[in-house]
């Protein structure tokens, strides 16, 4: 299979920016891990001293300018882009790389990611829906605790910890019930496969929109001219 880079992306540095480096680098195998900082050097050179990650710093660019920077640096590789609010989970790679090469056409995958059930995209279980529904709403009452202006990573973990239990074993729970499930034509923006060849005919993000806004749909658009599909996977899952 193709060699794989995770980029972790920071345009601003988010509350959950450690759970999600942490979390990249516990469930790691053999990719190579990337932190694309775009933001405030001093706090980039902080995240490279605790956590020794290939960091790239880059300033005052467009979340499109990041993004290609990721490219850049990754080389011939398969490129994962992550926001660095995402926490990963156990076994959350491979079966993107797995589905993506299940068809020439298919340029990019995403996993399921909390709370897109909201979406209805998928029938579910009725009982394990009403219990996603719950956690939703319990997730949605404690996110502002999340963007605190100062949060403690204890903070963080034990609001996670206590809305989700095991946070692990959730996701595990997730793909156990879903493994059979089919992936669906769309993609969060918010964790990306794509296969180096799909990235070599659609090319780089367009860094006309600027700082944010825009490049996701208009790479999208780009995706679907070039004939490739962006599917959501249910054996992958991230919070």
């Amino acid at each position: 299979m193709k060699k794989i880079t995770v980029a972790i992306v920071a345009s601003i540095d988010h509350p959950v920016t450690e759970l999600c480096i942490e979390s990249v680098l516990r469930h790691r195998k053999d990719e190579k891990v990337v932190l694309i900082w775009n933001g405030d050097v001093d706090i980039g050179l902080d995240y490279i001293e605790k956590y020794a990650l290939l960091t790239y710093i880059i300033h005052d660019s467009s979340v499109a300018g990041a993004y290609n920077k990721a490219i850049e640096v990754s080389g011939d590789d398969d490129l994962v882009i992550i926001q660095n609010d995402v926490i990963v989970t156990p076994n959350w790679l491979e079966p993107l790389q797995d589905i993506a090469y299940s068809h020439e056409r298919i340029g990019m995958t995403s996993p399921f990611t909390f709370p897109q059930w909201s979406m209805n995209h998928k029938p579910f279980d009725s009982s394990f829906m009403n219990y996603l529904k719950t956690m939703a709403e319990q997730y949605w009452n404690v996110r502002p605790r999340l963007f605190q202006q100062e949060p403690t990573k204890e903070l963080l973990e034990q609001i996670l910890k206590n809305l989700f239990g095991n946070l692990d074993r959730f996701a595990e729970m997730f793909v156990e019930i879903y493994k059979d499930t089919l992936p669906y034509d769309d993609a969060s923006m918010m964790c990306m496969y794509f296969k180096r060849d799909a990235i070599n005919r659609i090319g780089k993000w367009d860094e006309w929109f600027y700082p944010w806004n825009g490049e996701d749909y208009d790479y999208r658009v780009r995706m679907n001219n070039a004939g490739l599909f962006r599917l959501t996977c249910f054996q992958s899952f991230i919070f």
